[in-house]
C-alpha cells in the first residue's frame, strides 16, 4: 500500500495541478489526523453502540419514510428534520465499524439525510400507486399496511410503483423462470468484467509492471479501469440481488429493471448523465440540492447542485472507507465539472438550436469524462477502493471456481492414501 501512496504525485498532470491548491489527493496521506478527521473518538460497535447510535438512525429514517405518505405531514416532517439530521450525524461520527464496513456505514448515512431532506421538503405526500392506484387508499391504512408501506419506500430509490418513480427502465415482460435465467447470465456477465479489471489493475500496478516506466500511460489505465469496475461491480450486485428477490422473496420482475442503459452508447453528457448511467440516486439528489437551488439560481443552480451533491457523497464514502480520518482523492471537483459541463450543452443547444450528439458528441463527452478523471482522481485511492472489491468473492466467479479445483486438486493424494 506504501508503493501505492508513494507513486501518487508522480502522477500529476498539467490539469491535476491545477486541483492541488483545493483537491485533498495531493496531500500527503501520513499527515497527523489526515483530512476531514474525526473529531470525536470512534466507539466500537456492540450492542451498546447498536442500539445508542445506529438503530436511532435507522429509525428515524423509517419514521420519515411512514410520515411521507401521510397526508397533511409536511410541517411536522419539517419540524423533525434536524432531530433526524443530528441521529444520522452521531452515527457518521461516533460509531466505530471494521474496515472496510465504515464504506457502507457511510453510504447509508449519506442516501438516508438526503431523502429525509428531500421528504420534508415534499409538500404533498406519496402514494403507493402500485397498491392503492392513483387515488391513493380509499381508506385509512392499518398501522401494519403504513409500517409496510414506509419499509418498502426506504429500500425503494427509484420510486418503482410509487407516484414519484424516476425515469424507469423500459422493461420487457418476462416469465420469473426466464427472468431467473437473465439475471444469473447478466451476473456472471458483469463479474467477470469486474474481475477482469482486478486483474487489470493488479497487472498495471505491480512492482514489476513495465507500466511503472510510463507514468502518464498508468494514469490512462486508472482512468479507464475505475469507472468500469464501478459499472460492473454496481450492476453485478443489482442483478444478484433481483434474483434473490424474485426467486426467495417472491417479487415481481417488474420491481427490477435494467439499472444503467448502456452508458458508452451515450452522445453526449446530459445523456450520460442524466439516462444511461444509474438513476439510483437522482431523486434524492434532485430533491435534497436541485430542487431547493433551482428556486434560488434557475436551471444553474439545479445542475450544479445536483452534482455537488453527488460529489460531496462520494467523498464520504470514501472517507467511511478510510476509517473517517482522512480522503485519499476528493470526488467533488470531478462531479462540479461534469455539471459544468452538461450546462455547455445547454449553452450550445440554446445559441445553435442544435443538441450535441452522433459522433462528435461522443468523442466530446469522452474527452470531458476520461480528461477530468485524469486531472482530479488519484491513484492513491485505487489501493483503498480495491482492497476491499478485490477481497469481495461474491463477485469473483474464476476466483472461486479456480480457489476450488485448487482445494480439490491438492486435496485427492490425500484421499487417494486413505
Amino acid at each position: 500500500m506504501q508503493e501505492v501512496f508513494n507513486r501518487a504525485p508522480s502522477y500529476e498532470v498539467t490539469l491535476g495541478a491545477l486541483w492541488s491548491l483545493v483537491s485533498p489527493c495531493h496531500v500527503s496521506l501520513e499527515e497527523s489526523g489526515g483530512w476531514f478527521a474525526t473529531p470525536v473518538q470512534l466507539e466500537p460497535f456492540d450492542a451498546k453502540t447498536y442500539l445508542t447510535l445506529l438503530l436511532p438512525a435507522q429509525l428515524v429514517y423509517l419514521l420519515c419514510a411512514i410520515l411521507v405518505t401521510i397526508p397533511g405531514t409536511y410541517f411536522l416532517r419539517l419540524t423533525l428534520l434536524p432531530f433526524c439530521l443530528l441521529c444520522s450525524y452521531r452515527a457518521a461520527t461516533r460509531l466505530g465499524l471494521p474496515y472496510p464496513a465504515g464504506e457502507g456505514l457511510m453510504s447509508m448515512v449519506g442516501w438516508t439525510s438526503m431523502r429525509m431532506i428531500g421528504w420534508a421538503l415534499e409538500r404533498h405526500h406519496f402514494v403507493r400507486v402500485k397498491k392503492y392506484g392513483a387515488s391513493g387508499p380509499m381508506k385509512s391504512r392499518s398501522i401494519s399496511d403504513a409500517l409496510y408501506d414506509g419499509a418498502e419506500l426506504c429500500c425503494n430509490f427509484r420510486g418503482i410503483g410509487w407516484n414519484f418513480s424516476v425515469y424507469p427502465r423500459p422493461l420487457t415482460p418476462q416469465s420469473r423462470p426466464a427472468f431467473l435465467w437473465s439475471c444469473a447470465k447478466s451476473w456472471l456477465f458483469y463479474s467477470l468484467w469486474f474481475e477482469a479489471c482486478i486483474l487489470a489493475y493488479d497487472v498495471c500496478f505491480s512492482s514489476s509492471s513495465p507500466l511503472r516506466e510510463y507514468p502518464y500511460l498508468q494514469r490512462v489505465a486508472e482512468t479507464l479501469i475505475f469507472p468500469i469496475s464501478t459499472w460492473s461491480h454496481i450492476e453485478g450486485f443489482y442483478v444478484f440481488y433481483g434474483l434473490i428477490g424474485v426467486f426467495a422473496c417472491g417479487q415481481d420482475p417488474a420491481l427490477w429493471p435494467q439499472l444503467f442503459d448502456a452508458p458508452w452508447r451515450a452522445t453526449s453528457l446530459t445523456e450520460f448523465w442524466g439516462k444511461r448511467w444509474h438513476q439510483a440516486f437522482r431523486d434524492m439528489f434532485a430533491r435534497a440540492g436541485g430542487r431547493p437551488a433551482s428556486g434560488l439560481f434557475g436551471r444553474v443552480g439545479s445542475v450544479l447542485a445536483c452534482f455537488l451533491l453527488s460529489g460531496i457523497f462520494h467523498d464520504g464514502v470514501i472517507w467511511g472507507l478510510m476509517g473517517r480520518t482522512r480522503v485519499c482523492c476528493s470526488l467533488t471537483p470531478y462531479f462540479l465539472i461534469n455539471g459544468v459541463g452538461v450546462l455547455l450543452e445547454a449553452v450550445w443547444r440554446n445559441t445553435t438550436g442544435n443538441r450535441i450528439g452522433g459522433v462528435l458528441g461522443w468523442i466530446w463527452m469522452m474527452g470531458w469524462l476520461v480528461t477530468w478523471m485524469a486531472a482530479t482522481f488519484s491513484g492513491a485511492c485505487m489501493d483503498e477502493w480495491y482492497r476491499p472489491f478485490s477481497e469481495n468473492m461474491l463477485m469473483r466467479p474464476t476466483y472461486i471456481v479456480s480457489r476450488t479445483l485448487k482445494a480439490l486438486a491438492e486435496s485427492l493424494p490425500e484421499f487417494a492414501s486413505i
